[in-house]
């Protein structure tokens, strides 16, 4: 068995409905000696965004579950159907509740693991006695001497309380994750950039995540997928007009020669291809520098087709 915990707290109280004040979590396997400190959300968002050979990735799941993590596979269903319930938290926050929650893990057949809520120690202060700092008094029972102890001085002794959930396998540590973060109510993302699943701590409307961009791992997504929509939106914008001046002048041509065939024919052939090249270059199959070059062989009627099959 190994543990997943979050540090729950604000105003040094528990926090339930709302963010935390800290940003951190942990997974833990005292036999294992692993000892993972993590953002909160950050292993569940890695772990779900992970293609290929999951097996052969060295991820904090992976390590913790051993053998009961043979198998998995990008496509696994509970994988598969934790992906969808997550896109549908992204278009739709309503999605965004323990209710829906419960009822997805209804449906894949899972529940939320064991969980409880402790208080640890700060380093440094494991043997501390707080009740030393608390003058006996006559009629003071020792219970009440530490309360009065732990009033006084708890927040300098004690860490911040921790939700720690129980786990055996995968799916397990992923519901544990999904259900913090839902309880919460953080808001989860799809990296505009790479793709991947992230946690927007700060903004809910941020579009891109802080990992390496994989178009240039000398930046990360937040910084390369900025400039590279502007470069985008610049390119679109240059071949909108270029499209546009192309058709103005093909409708003069057929304005000109109502009654050529050859024209018509040819301007059909024209229209019938450019939609196919919007379609490609909107969807990345294309670039835009390639479908430039393609308007520039087709801007004008030629008896020479050479249309693309």
């Amino acid at each position: 068995m190994f543990t997943i915990s979050f540090k729950t707290e604000k105003d040094r109280d528990l926090v339930f409905g709302g963010c935390p004040a800290y940003n951190e979590e942990y997974i833990k396997d005292l036999y294992k000696g692993i000892d993972i400190k993590a953002h909160i959300g950050e292993t569940f968002m890695d772990f779900i965004s992970l293609t290929g050979e999951i097996t052969a990735n060295s991820h904090p799941y992976l390590q913790v579950a051993g053998e009961f993590a043979d198998g998995i596979t990008e496509n696994s269903t509970f994988l598969v159907e934790t992906r969808n319930y997550i896109d549908l938290i992204i278009e739709n926050p309503e999605f965004l509740s323990n209710s829906c929650l419960m009822f997805f893990l209804e449906l894949v057949g899972c529940s939320v693991p064991a969980m409880h809520q402790e208080l640890c120690r700060q380093a440094g202060h494991e043997d501390e006695i707080m009740e030393e700092h608390i003058p006996e008094a006559e009629g003071m029972s020792p219970f009440e001497r530490s309360m009065r102890a732990f009033l006084a001085y708890g927040r300098h002794v004690y860490d911040v309380p921790l939700t720690v959930y129980d786990c055996e396998t995968i799916e397990d540590v992923c519901i544990a994750s999904l259900h913090f973060l839902i309880t919460h109510r953080f808001t989860i993302r799809k990296c505009k950039n790479c793709g991947k699943y992230f946690v927007a701590y700060k903004r809910s409307d941020t579009e891109y995540c802080d990992r390496p961009s994989p178009f240039n791992s000398d930046k990360s997504c937040k910084e390369d997928g900025a400039r590279r929509t502007f470069a985008d939106t610049v390119s679109s914008d240059e071949l909108s007009k270029e499209i546009d001046r192309i058709n103005t002048n093909r409708r003069m041509l057929k304005y000109r020669h109502p009654d050529d065939k050859d024209v018509e024919k040819e301007l059909q052939m024209y229209k019938k291809h450019l939609k196919r090249w919007k379609k490609d270059y909107k969807s990345g199959v294309k670039t835009a520098d390639e479908f430039m070059e393609w308007l520039s062989r087709h801007n004008r009627y030629t008896e020479n087709w050479e249309y693309e099959k």
